[in-house]
């Protein structure tokens, strides 16, 4: 019992290492710092994941800054 549970650690580790696979795509830094583009996948990503919250805009699209005036 003990070497059959040895065995199916040992073959999922194996399998593990072997569907692994490294990526070799480059992160190119864009607008100051705002962004990233992943030249393999052709995309591009915000730097910040909590951009939503941190942009000044509501769920609404509209200015949540109360001192702002049009």
């Amino acid at each position: 019992m003990r070497k059959q549970n040895l065995q199916v650690v040992i073959s999922a580790g194996l399998i593990s290492l072997g569907l692994a696979s490294s990526a070799d795509a480059a992160l190119v830094s864009r607008l100051g710092g705002l962004t990233y583009y992943d030249d393999v996948a052709n995309l591009t990503w915000l730097a910040d994941a909590n951009y939503a919250q941190t942009s000044g805009y509501d769920a609404g699209c509209k200015n949540a800054n109360k001192s702002a005036s049009l």
